[in-house]
């Protein structure tokens, strides 16, 4: 052989050798294949998508709340008279007893005057009314002062919604 044609024998493969080391194949390639992008979608998360809404907070009882006191208020009872009258009756006739002459008239004046005072008053005591106001913190915001006749069966910290003058246990 002669000179040229053994280079040629040699050097022939080494050019196709550099020649594939240069060139890409189809697995050493950056660019994902057709069907490695799909296997890769198939693979990895889907992406994060909007968090789902918060629940909407519970909705607020507008009549709702909770027993912050109770106070016992007595409002004294109006006066017929007859509380008057008959005191001053009583206040004759205990006036009656003391005294004499001059002395009996004006213990009478004196007891049936007394008498009418006291008599009025015991009417107005008679006839006192006896209410409770109960102080309720409202869900909503705010408080709200509410009259019961009755509140032997509330106590302070009671869940409570009021419906008008009433309050109902929750």
């Amino acid at each position: 052989m002669t000179h040229g044609k053994r280079f040629l024998r040699y050097l022939a493969p080494l050019v196709a050798t550099a020649l594939l080391a240069g060139c890409p194949l189809g697995d050493d390639t950056d660019e994902p294949r057709a069907d490695e992008s799909q296997e890769q979608a198939a693979a990895e998360p889907a992406p994060a998508s909007k968090p789902a809404p918060k629940p909407a907070p519970a909705p607020v009882c507008a009549d709702c709340g909770r027993v912050t006191a109770i106070d016992k208020v007595t409002v004294k009872g109006e006066s017929s008279g007859a509380g008057a009258v008959g005191g001053a009756i009583v206040g004759v006739v205990a006036g009656n007893q003391i005294g004499s002459g001059s002395g009996k008239d004006i213990a009478k004046i004196v007891g049936g005057i007394g008498g009418a005072i006291a008599g009025n008053e015991a009417e107005k005591r008679l006839r006192a009314k006896t209410y409770y106001e109960v102080t309720v913190a409202m869900e909503s915001g705010g408080s709200q002062v509410v009259q019961v006749a009755d509140a032997s069966m509330l106590s302070v910290g009671d869940k409570v919604r009021v419906e008008g003058n009433n309050l109902v246990l929750r």
